[in-house]
């Protein structure tokens, strides 16, 4: 959990657009394991317009040739494959169809997840979507700024 957490963090790191806590170290102790990244002074995020420039300049960094992460990591506790794919239909199907199964809908609704998930290649026929990193669990908790009201974005559950 924590080796995708750290590989995630050097990801958006290396792309220079938003402030991410720099990895320094994953190690293991005696029942667990622990992460050490750079400390920064949190406070709670003031300029969302800032944090908005910064999110479409990381988005706007070329990623790899395809969607994913290679290695699969976690939002929570919650397990999010990340397998390469060479379309984005394919992987946000893949991320869905995983998502939809864990959340064990009854079977009409099972059934419509399913219709749903059919149409995905409809949604995107006019669209080109170029791979790029994303923070796949970017939400208020996950987001602050530091002492000079630079925004820094952690915990990111990357592809």
């Amino acid at each position: 959990m924590l080796q995708s957490e750290g590989d995630g963090l050097c990801a958006l790191y290396n792309t220079n657009t938003i402030r991410v806590p720099a990895p320094i170290g994953i190690g293991e102790l005696p029942g667990g394991v622990f992460i050490i990244t750079e400390a920064i002074d949190l406070h709670p995020i003031c300029n969302q317009g800032l944090l908005g420039k910064q999110l479409a300049a990381l988005h706007l960094v070329k990623g790899p040739s395809r969607f994913g992460m290679g290695t699969d990591n976690y939002i929570g506790s919650t397990p999010q494959p990340n397998k390469w794919h060479d379309s984005w239909v394919d992987f946000l199907h893949m991320r869905l169809k995983y998502q939809f199964d864990l959340a064990n809908f009854p079977v009409p609704t099972n059934r419509q997840a399913g219709k749903q998930l059919d149409r995905l290649p409809d949604s995107f026929k006019d669209v080109e979507v170029v791979p790029s990193l994303i923070h796949g669990d970017l939400w208020r908790g996950n987001v602050a700024e530091d002492e000079k009201g630079n925004p820094v974005i952690f915990d990111p559950a990357v592809y």
